[in-house]
Formats: C-alpha cells, structure tokens, sequence
C-alpha cells in the first residue's frame, strides 16, 4: 500500500483491487441500489484504512467486524467504526470533493451503541482508486458546537473548526494523551417488544424507502442502539427485496445520469461484448449491473445484467437487454433464464443459458415513454428482479 501525507496533512491512501472486488460483492446482498451503492463507498474506506492502521500500527489489535453487523447499518446510514486501541474512530466517507463541512449522521452521535471518540471526515474515488482523509475531530466537539439540521438529522461542523493535521492525531495516540473525547448524552427510552417488532414490520416495507427519516429520532434512535432490533431490520428489508426494488428511469441514461450500481461495459471489463458490438454502438447507451446468483444448484456465480437503449425516429425507445458472467468466469450457470415482463410481472419473452453459453438475451424491442417493465433472472429456487421504466 502506498500512502502520502499531502501539505502536508491529508493522508491520501490507495484502494488495492481485492479491496474494490470484495466491496463490490460484499455490497451486493443489500435490497435498494441507493444502499448498495453507500455499502460499496463504506467498505472501500474502513477495508483501506483498516489496512494502513495494520500496516503503520502493527501493535494494535485491529477488529474486523462481521459483513453482516456492517450491512446491517450501512442498509439504513452511512458511516463506519474503526477500533484502535481504546478509542472508537467513525469514518464517514463522501465522494464529495468539496470539503467545506463535515456532515454526520445523528446516530453517530446520539445513539449511545454508536457513539464515537473521533469523527474521520473522507473522500473517496473509486474510480482513481484512493482515499483522502482530510481532516478530523471529537464527538465533544460535534454535539457542543455542530450545527444540527432537524430535517435531514445531521451534524455538521465547518472545516475551519476541524483539526486538518493527521499527524497531531497519530502521535496523540501513540503518547496516550489525555482528551475528553466524548459528550455526555441522554439515554434512549427502551423499547416494549411489541413496540419494536411494528416498527421493524413498518419500516422493513417499500413504504419507507429512507427509514432514518420516517419515525421520530427517539424511537429509531432506541431501534438502532440494539443491535438486536438492528439485525431485525435488515432481516426484514432483506426479505422484502423483491417488493422494495428500485424503478430505474432509463429516460435518465439519455441525459448521462446514472445510479452508481449501473457501469458501462468497459468499467465491467466486458470487453468481449465491446468489440463485438463496437461497429453498431451509433447512439446506443448501455449500462451493466452485477448480480450474484444464489441458487442451490450451483456455486456462487457473478453474473451482469446489460442495457442498452437507443432513441428511435419516431420518438420511441430501442431496447436490447443481455446478461453475460462476470470476472473470471468464461460462460453463463448453466439453466439460468432471462424474462422480460410487464409492469405487473406477466412473463413476455424469455431465454435460457445453455451449457457453456457466453451469453443471452432477449429480443430488441420498442417502446413509447413511461412504458414500464421488468427483467427477472431465475436459477432453480433463486429469483432477482429490476423494474426499469422508459
């Protein structure tokens, strides 16, 4: 791992590529795209630091927590916690270049399971493959002279107030300096059972696509400070993925604006399928995902899903939409298909991998704006399903 202090105080540290692919894979179990996507930034930043710490710090007992106990909050908040010693760092990463503020979410701050001794403020690109930290500070600091935003449930402190030079921080540590770290801050009421189990049903729905914010901070302050009820959560919003599934707006590609999850083909190093199609791109727009499939038939496979959309002359849009494996793996699992179907789920067109078919896809098709449908990918007793509108 290289790393560099920068003026000199920022700590600019690379992303190896077994960090990137296990971030990727790792973020891929969670139901939305919006936190697939925080999950993957989160994992790219601690799995970095973690590194740099174990590297620079060999003394110190570094923990690695569970994926499961990390997904379980990055699902609902961004944010992660780093143990070095005695005192629990929370990192909080943006792809943001803009580094005018630190902003945190409020159950780092108030949620006494979560709570913090220092706040790291991060950039992170992961396309350039590098972190940047850039700045730090105290929860002290935060709760007394933060600026709190009841609506979005955020503190924020402005950089000017932050301490930039990661090197005070680095040797405070290793001198054990005394600092009071830490706020005092009120208990959370605890929650009945029955109380807790409505809550995690309500907010484990599609009615609540961004749970944080859809119950007063004191009870899902108290939901989240168990971990418990925590892992409840994710359970639910796990079992519910199929019904919160995100409607991609494909009308938006037209104007070069993507979720994060959707790659071109050359970011998926799907360059099989570039230079078989190169000579017919004209204004075609594609966009891939990757998609792990999950059967019991057969082991855990990558696999991309491809869109492609092309506007038509009569106002129409043109779409083709293919699935090849991912990485290393040469062909497609062996029996899985590939359906189109209407909003509601009727099937319309489907195909099936053969043995050692590099890829498939369904029949182009066209279709007017706000035309809806889904693509559903099904192996044996596995099933993942996109809903795309036009």
């Amino acid at each position: 791992m290289t790393f560099l202090f920068a003026e000199p105080t920022q700590l600019w540290l690379d992303i190896s590529p077994q960090h990137q692919s296990t971030g990727w894979e790792q973020s891929q179990a969670l139901c939305a795209s919006s936190s697939r996507w925080r999950a993957y930034i989160n994992q790219l930043c601690r799995s970095t630091f973690i590194s740099y710490l174990q590297e620079e710090y060999p003394q110190e007992n570094i923990p690695r927590d569970q994926i499961e106990t990390l997904l379980s909050l990055w699902d609902v908040v961004n944010g992660s916690v780093v143990n070095m010693g005695d005192k629990k760092l929370v990192l909080l990463p943006t792809e943001a270049s803009d580094d005018e503020e630190l902003e945190v979410p409020q159950e780092w701050i108030d949620i006494p399971r979560l709570v913090g001794d220092y706040y790291l403020a991060v950039q992170v690109n992961p396309d350039e493959q590098w972190i940047r930290i850039w700045g730090y500070t105290t929860h002290h600091k935060l709760k007394n002279q933060g600026h709190y935003d009841p609506i979005e449930r955020t503190y924020s402190l402005d950089s000017n107030d932050l301490i930039k030079d990661l090197n005070v921080f680095f040797v405070s540590q290793e001198l054990s300096t005394q600092e009071t770290t830490r706020e005092v801050i009120n208990a959370l009421p605890s929650l009945p059972l029955a109380q807790a189990e409505n809550l995690i049903e309500r907010l484990g729905n599609s009615d609540a696509p961004v749970p944080r914010l859809s119950i007063p901070f004191s009870l899902w302050g108290a939901l989240l400070d168990s971990e418990n009820w925590t892992q409840k959560l994710y359970q639910k919003r796990q079992s519910q993925k199929e019904s919160t599934n995100t409607l991609i707006n494909l009308s938006r590609w037209l104007d070069n604006i993507f979720d994060g999850v959707w790659q071109s083909p050359q970011e998926l190093n799907l360059a099989f399928e570039t230079r078989r199609t190169a000579q017919v791109q004209g204004s075609q727009i594609k966009r891939g995902t990757v998609i792990f499939v999950e059967a019991s038939s057969v082991e855990r496979q990558g696999v991309i899903l491809l869109i492609g959309i092309t506007p038509e002359t009569d106002g129409r849009i043109g779409v083709r939409i293919q699935l090849y494996p991912q990485g290393r793996d040469r062909y497609l699992p062996s029996n899985i298909t590939l359906t189109l179907c209407t909003e509601s789920g009727e099937p319309i067109q489907s195909v099936q991998a053969r043995n050692q078919d590099n890829y498939i896809q369904i029949k182009r098709f066209k279709c007017p704006s706000d035309f809806q449908f889904k693509v559903q990918l099904t192996l044996d007793d596995w099933r993942v399903t996109e809903s795309f509108i036009v």
